[in-house]
């Protein structure tokens, strides 16, 4: 179990690590990200088969987007949303069992909240720590 914690302690911190250099590359080149966007939306547009715009602007794409979204929701919502997956009914066994599952991954998920709270709260400790805080 501790080796299980220290692997996931190093991978959330080169997790920070590499979001903080492309945070700076990001600021570094502005107008590079926005072609990426709009390179990223366009392949949305095509994926959902939405027809190409002479005006490619990022505004006109995502209302175009978020146009398609709501007719695709709007369409299936009768039959995807609300159905539910399990179609028969369980066994007081089988329940009991259910909620054993569920109090274990609440904690679990109690757990990692805590220490990701604790790590926030150290972390913003730890400016007051240098230098430059203390002038």
């Amino acid at each position: 179990k501790e080796d299980c914690l220290k692997l996931l302690l190093f991978l959330s911190t080169e997790l920070q690590a590499m979001q903080i250099i492309k945070s700076k590359k990001s600021k570094a080149l502005p107008s590079e990200d926005n072609s990426v966007v709009l390179q990223e939306v366009q392949a949305i547009s095509d994926s959902l088969g939405l027809p190409k715009v002479a005006d490619s602007s990022i505004s006109v794409l995502l209302s175009n987007l978020q146009t398609k979204v709501t007719d695709i929701l709007n369409k299936g919502q009768k039959s995807r949303v609300g159905q539910p997956l399990l179609k028969v009914e369980l066994s007081s066994e089988q329940m009991e069992k259910l909620n054993r599952v569920n109090v274990a991954l609440c904690k679990e998920y109690e757990c990692r909240r805590r220490m990701l709270m604790k790590r926030l709260d150290v972390t913003v400790q730890s400016f007051g720590w240098s230098d430059r805080a203390k002038v």
